[in-house]
Order: C-alpha cells, then structure tokens, then sequence
C-alpha cells in the first residue's frame, strides 16, 4: 500500500508541477495580452494623430497649388506684356528707321538743290 501511496504523491506533484508550469504561462499570456492592447492603443492614438497631420498637410498642399496657379497665371499675363512690348519696341523702331531715311532722303534732296 505504501508503493500506491507513493506513486499517488508523485502523480500529485507532477500534477502540480505541470499545474504551475501552465498557471505560470496563463499568467505570462494574459501579461503579454495586456501589453499588446497597451501597444495597440498607443498605435491608434498615433495613427489618429498621424491622420490629422495628413488632413492638414492635405489643406496646405491645396493651398499652395492655387497659389502656386495664381502664380503661373500672373506670370503668363507678364510675359504676354513682355512680348507686346518687345513687338512694340520693334515696330517703333522700324518706324524710327524710315522716319530717319525719310528724313536723310530730304536732307540729301535740298542739298542738291542748292
């Protein structure tokens, strides 16, 4: 009887030793279960912030595209005033040029008349 005895408390404390072994991982689990819903809170307390940094890159990105079209637009009236002025310039001088011929053609004229 005492042999049953014996095998009976060893079959307890194996018993116990898995026992334990397994509380110990249940405790291990729920810890880490703890920390990854910590994580997982910090993650989407970032990933919100995240979102609402993109919102506003997103507002200012549109602001400075129409700025930067104003731009382009004023810059286009610009060079179309610039090549007027370069037509002008050249017209004026083209009729600077015959004015003085003109002018050279009569003085040349009178010369010989005299």
């Amino acid at each position: 009887m005492a042999v049953v005895q014996d095998k009976h408390v060893e079959v307890e404390n194996k018993q116990g030793l898995n026992l334990g072994a397994l509380e110990e991982r249940v405790i291990r689990l729920v810890d880490l279960v703890k920390q990854l819903k910590a994580d997982n809170e910090l993650l989407l307390e970032e990933s919100a912030q995240l979102k609402e940094d993109n919102m506003l890159l997103v507002e200012e990105n549109m602001q400075l595209k129409k700025s930067l079209d104003s731009l382009e637009k004023t810059f286009m009236v610009e060079v179309q005033d610039l090549q007027d002025l370069s037509q002008e310039k050249a017209m004026t001088k083209a009729v600077v040029d015959d004015l003085i011929s003109s002018i050279d053609s009569l003085v040349t004229v009178a010369k010989s008349k005299k």
